[in-house]
């Protein structure tokens, strides 16, 4: 299954206290190698930042709702989620057709 994953960092790297610094940066830096991790294997099939930076999407192709969930939770950066499940295109033209067909009487 594909989901469409946006996400804000919380705190804001820029924005970090110059105490918390050097955690926040040992976090981003984990994260980072999380998020590698997760490319090689195929579940993290892209990951983008909006240029105001802070925040981005990512696309993850996992087996379930349980699984992007426990994957969520390994990343080190602290984040808020908003997950949404994608449909391909073509299977949804498809069915939007043949909705539309019953409608028309065809």
């Amino acid at each position: 299954m594909r989901y469409l994953v946006k996400w804000k960092m919380s705190p804001v790297p820029g924005r970090t206290p110059q105490e918390k610094a050097k955690t926040a940066l040992a976090l981003v830096e984990a994260t980072d190698a999380w998020v590698e991790e997760e490319k090689k294997a195929g579940r993290l099939v892209e990951i983008w930042t909006y240029t105001a930076g802070g925040e981005g999407i990512d696309i993850w192709e996992v087996d379930s709702n349980d699984a992007l969930f426990e994957k969520l939770q390994e990343c080190p950066y602290p984040a808020t989620w908003t997950v949404t499940p994608l449909t391909d295109f073509k299977l949804s033209m498809k069915v939007f057709k043949e909705e539309l067909k019953k409608v028309a009487g065809d």
